[in-house]
């Protein structure tokens, strides 16, 4: 299989997954948004100890989003830390860097979508 059939066959199933578990959101940089379709990967609690004992759990979210809709009348967008994801609901994620490996996002194979790493910041 060729390459380019690969990438086809990658875009078809994101398709699938965008239609049947994707959902509106808003992203945000600055005062600048955009809709876009995203859908959510997974949740995961991280712990944090600070200096006087007491153990903060904040809730990490993994969007996917498709190259596609990362691309707008600027540009493609980047995803960098401090934009934020909005969900209907009005719950707001603060896109953020990755414990593991310091980043904000990261192209998934043949650069189809991109993980975006968040933390739930409020609604």
């Amino acid at each position: 299989m060729t390459l380019s059939r690969i990438t086809a066959a990658l875009h078809r199933g994101l398709a699938q997954v965008d239609k049947f578990a994707g959902e509106p959101v808003t992203y945000q940089r600055g005062e600048a948004t955009a809709p876009i379709r995203a859908t959510r990967a997974n949740k995961s609690a991280t712990d944090g100890a600070v200096s006087n004992e007491t153990t903060i759990q904040s809730d990490r979210v993994d969007w996917i989003i498709r190259a596609a809709d990362l691309v707008r009348d600027a540009g493609a967008i980047e995803p960098a830390e401090g934009d934020l994801i909005i969900d209907e609901a009005g719950v707001r994620y603060r896109v953020t860097k990755h414990p593991s490996d310091g980043k904000a996002a990261r192209w998934m194979e043949h650069r189809v979508a991109m993980r975006v790493h968040t933390l739930i910041v409020g609604e």
